[in-house]
């Protein structure tokens, strides 16, 4: 073990670290506006209108302060998330597969190696494979560099190899993979047709009988309908009900996060 990383943590990075700045801006924007009316500096303009010739008061002061509230509580929760939930999460992903120690593993969208890692960990003579393109718009500080940064530093680089590919082209070989995982990656392919060819790339490298489990915060119905159209035999969502439902009612819809598991 290396002496100098047993002071060192590894750092996975902030998740969508723009999304976060926009809701923390709304959320002061919200608070601002709701200080001015409380101290009565907002125009009456803003606090009356007319519909159908009905004259109505318009509640500026209870939105502002929900939006306050609202917004900066979920960029909180994002950041919480991103530097202590997501550490639970991977566990409680990782845990939905039986592990044997000598599987090949692909993590798909590996961004600083929270996954890939957290595989590696699970393996005696198997080797995990990360791929990326490193956006940084998508994670903090997401490089290769800062990657394997944390591979060194949880002490796995005799298992993990990564590699910079786009998820659309996988490099590798037909039915090579054992395992294939991907967490909130996916959905930043904007178009359907591209996240459809991801899922092809999935099950084509998967071994038969290999296993399939992504996690993402948005197009799990997807994710499972092209899993089975492209030849795994089984897949299905394993995600918690109550979990889905805290995440799409704090986002107001905006995530809407399932975990598929699906067998080659």
């Amino acid at each position: 073990m290396n002496r100098l990383n047993k002071n060192l943590k590894a750092d996975y990075g902030i998740d969508a670290p723009i999304a976060i700045r926009n809701l923390f801006l709304c959320g002061i924007a919200g608070l601002i506006i709701w200080i001015i009316t409380n101290f009565g500096l907002l125009p009456d303009v803003l606090k009356t209108g007319s519909i159908a010739g009905v004259n109505f008061e318009f509640p500026l002061n209870s939105i502002a302060l929900f939006c306050g509230i609202i917004f900066n509580f979920t960029g909180f929760w994002m950041i919480w998330s991103s530097k202590i939930g997501k550490l639970k999460m991977r566990d409680k992903l990782l845990s939905k597969i039986n592990w044997s120690g000598n599987e090949s593993v692909l993590d798909i969208g590996c961004g600083r190696g929270l996954m890939v890692i957290g595989a590696a960990k699970k393996l005696t003579s198997g080797k995990a494979y990360g791929v990326d393109i490193w956006q940084g718009k998508d994670l903090s500080g997401n490089s290769y560099d800062s990657t394997m940064k944390n591979v060194d530093i949880e002490n796995v680089s005799d298992k993990v190899f990564i590699k910079t590919a786009d998820m659309r082209e996988l490099p590798f070989e037909d039915g090579s993979i054992d395992i294939v995982i991907s967490s909130t990656a996916i959905h930043n392919l904007k178009e359907s047709k591209d996240r459809s060819i991801v899922i092809k790339e999935i099950v084509r490298v998967l071994k038969p009988g290999g296993i399939a489990l992504i996690d993402d915060i948005r197009f799990s119905a997807d994710y499972k309908n092209d899993l089975l159209k492209y030849g795994c035999k089984d897949a299905e969502d394993i995600s918690s009900f109550l979990s889905k439902l805290f995440t799409i009612l704090i986002t107001f819809g905006s995530l809407r996060p399932g975990t598929i598991k699906a067998k080659k």
